[in-house]
């Protein structure tokens, strides 16, 4: 049996959820690069995904930013 790879499980995730974050991908994808598969989806494979930076306040209370990837169907 074949494994799927971990851009396979990134589309998959997001084909059933519509988006994914770096957290999400790290626990139900098992990748920590997640940039790095979204622009092989992108570039390489040709989807359509949409980034969104989300500003939150951490823990600390400092400001940050995180992506969010919507896929365009």
């Amino acid at each position: 049996m074949k494994k799927n790879t971990r851009t396979q499980r990134v589309l998959k995730y997001m084909q059933s959820h519509k988006s994914i974050n770096h957290i999400e991908a790290l626990y139900q994808c098992g990748t920590n690069r997640l940039a790095a598969y979204i622009f092989i989806l992108r570039r390489k494979q040709g989807y359509n995904i949409e980034t969104e930076m989300i500003t939150y306040r951490n823990k600390f209370g400092d400001v940050a930013k995180v992506a969010h990837y919507k896929l365009i169907t």
